[in-house]
């Protein structure tokens, strides 16, 4: 038979166990908008202009677009960039005008527009 204390402790370990599941649910459902931004971010863009840019990403171009740009925003894979930079980088990855233009369309909406 459980003690009072063995019962609360069992209760608080199921409490943990929910609040992590909840938590790790809750990170797998990042919108395209997160994901995008996140990957922005860690390829070198400045996470304010990274957020605006990908608001409007998402809502210009296809899945497929938003992969291709997910693909060519490798984490750490040239450093520190400007927007420019990374439009020029992507280029060299996908002949997407679409792509291209959305991001510069959007690199001056973020940056001279703020």
């Amino acid at each position: 038979m459980q003690t009072t204390d063995e019962r609360r402790a069992v209760g608080a370990r199921r409490l943990q166990h929910g609040v992590v599941i909840s938590l790790l649910a809750l990170a797998a459902c990042a919108t395209p908008r997160e994901r995008i931004a996140d990957k922005l971010i860690a390829s070198g863009l400045p996470p304010s202009q990274a957020r605006c840019v990908a608001d409007r990403m998402v809502n210009e171009l296809s899945g497929a677009q938003l992969r291709r740009v997910a693909a060519a925003a490798k984490p750490g894979r040239y450093g520190r960039l400007t927007l420019g930079e990374f439009v020029s980088r992507l280029q060299t990855v996908s002949d997407d005008p679409q792509i291209a233009r959305t991001l510069t369309g959007a690199g001056i909406n973020c940056v001279v527009l703020g």
